[in-house]
């Protein structure tokens, strides 16, 4: 039973994985950058909006349509 459970949730992995590969793939190169500064290096919109030269609020707004658009 565990091995079971242990499958479905590779399986599952695998498969939420293809979908952030493809949903990645999809934004434009700017998007793309700031949703891998958020969300995989783990930055603070502060942060992001500094390295960017963007304001944070700018950034925010992104990061919102960014999410919608999931």
């Amino acid at each position: 039973m565990h091995r079971l459970v242990y499958l479905e949730h590779e399986v599952l992995k695998q498969e939420e994985s293809a979908f952030v590969r493809k949903f990645f793939d999809e934004l434009s190169v700017e998007s793309r950058e700031l949703a891998y500064l958020y969300y995989y290096e783990d930055m603070s919109i502060n942060d992001i909006a500094y390295t960017l030269n963007k304001k944070s609020g700018t950034v925010k707004w992104q990061l919102f349509e960014i999410r919608n658009n999931l």
